[in-house]
Order: structure tokens, then C-alpha cells, then sequence
């Protein structure tokens, strides 16, 4: 295994991502100013795995996760709590990283997993997928699929009713006018 250099900013970014969604694809990679050829030292380093090639909206697409190693490293150095994902969710997964990587460095710095919400809101009895502060706003984002029960969504938007000041809603395949 060989290591990876000098890890950059940039670097420390990609990681971070992809332990706050779950998983990278290389479409996405420009947003970090990543390189496929950076993401292929972080998988020769053991930082990344390449997870498989799968269908993801209709197209064959890389899947990228962290590997064991370095969930522990995010965890133990970053202090994040990894965003629990598998490969049975890649729409939601990869919508929840495209909200990810459009907030500001300052709104992905305050991004808290849903892991973390589970742990920091024991009595909600569901939260949503992440939350971020904006404007010193917490702002809840949920990702809803075809498999939500409306008891799930309505746990959801109970969750950010009480306990966000804002939300981002939306569904990996449908237009949602979701309110509160």
C-alpha cells in the first residue's frame, strides 16, 4: 500500500464527504478539484475503496466508499459520525451528497450526520438524514424514496418541525412539494 503524499485541504474534503454521505462518484469529483487520478492514490493508499460498478439513474457509475480504515481516522481525527450507507440506496445516497457538495465549506464544516442526530435527539422516534447551519439556522435535509411509508415521512417532518429551523425535502425520482 502505498501512501499517499501530502495530503491536501482538498483531500481532507473528499474524505469528509464521503464520510458524511457515504459514497463518492466521479461526476462529483470537480466539485472537491479532485482528479480521478487523486481518487486512484487515495484507493492505492487504502483511504477509498472502490465499491463496484453500478446503475445509478439509468447509467453504469463508479462507486467509491472509505475504507474501514479510514472511517476510523474520520472518526477518531474529524470527529464524525459516519453516515450509515449501502449500496441498496444509491439514489438517496448520491442525492444526499449532491446537497452535500453545493453548501458553503462553513455549512459542510456544521454538517451533522444522521447517526449523530440519532444520538443527539434520543427522543425523536426518526430524524432526518443530516442537518446543517446556515445563516445561524439549522436547516434539516431529508432524501425521501419510493420505500417511505407515509409514517416515515410524517416522523420526518415532525423531526424538522420541532427541530429545525428550516429543510431541504427531496425525493430521488419524483417532484415533491412536501410542507410542514
Amino acid at each position: 500500500m502505498k501512501k499517499i503524499g501530502i495530503e491536501m485541504e482538498k483531500d481532507i474534503q473528499l474524505l469528509k464527504a464521503m464520510a458524511k454521505t457515504g459514497l463518492m462518484i466521479e461526476n462529483m469529483l470537480p466539485l472537491l478539484e479532485i482528479s480521478v487520478s487523486r481518487l486512484r492514490q487515495h484507493i492505492e493508499s487504502g483511504n477509498i475503496e472502490k465499491k463496484g460498478v453500478y446503475i445509478l439513474y439509468g447509467a453504469a457509475t463508479n462507486i467509491y466508499v472509505l475504507s474501514s480504515k479510514c472511517k476510523k481516522r474520520m472518526a477518531s481525527d474529524f470527529l464524525i459520525n459516519i453516515y450509515k450507507s449501502d449500496t441498496t440506496q444509491l439514489e438517496h445516497d448520491y442525492v444526499l451528497l449532491k446537497i452535500y457538495l453545493y453548501l458553503s465549506t462553513q455549512e459542510k464544516e456544521s454538517w451533522l450526520t444522521e447517526s449523530k442526530l440519532q444520538i443527539d435527539y434520543l427522543n425523536s422516534s426518526k430524524t432526518t438524514d443530516g442537518m446543517f447551519i446556515a445563516k445561524g439556522k439549522k436547516i434539516g435535509v431529508e432524501v425521501i424514496t419510493d420505500s417511505y411509508s407515509k409514517e416515515d415521512i410524517k416522523n420526518k417532518k415532525d423531526f424538522i418541525r420541532y427541530h429545525c429551523d428550516g429543510y431541504i425535502m427531496l425525493h430521488t425520482h419524483k417532484d415533491i412539494k412536501y410542507m410542514l
